[in-house]
C-alpha cells in the first residue's frame, strides 16, 4: 500500500498527532489500519519529513462519526 501518494504536504501544523498516538487514540494497535483509513480518505494526514501526522480535526470528526 502506497500511503505517500494519498498524503498532502505539510502546510498547517495546528494540532498534528503522530500516527502511532492517533492509532492508540482510536483504540487500535496496528498503524497499518490507520494508514488504510488515510488511504481511503477517512482521515486526513500531513507528512513532515518522514513522519505521518494526523490532523486533530480529522481524528475528532472520525471518532464523532464512528459513534
Amino acid at each position: 500500500m502506497n500511503v505517500q501518494t494519498q498524503l498532502q504536504p505539510a502546510t498547517d501544523t495546528r494540532k498534528l498527532i503522530p500516527i502511532k498516538e492517533a492509532t492508540h487514540m482510536l483504540g487500535m494497535k496496528d498503524v497499518r489500519v490507520t494508514k488504510r483509513l488515510i488511504h481511503e480518505g477517512r482521515l486526513k494526514a500531513k507528512v513532515i519529513g518522514r513522519n505521518i501526522l494526523i490532523t486533530s480535526r480529522s481524528l475528532n470528526e472520525f471518532t464523532d462519526y464512528k459513534g
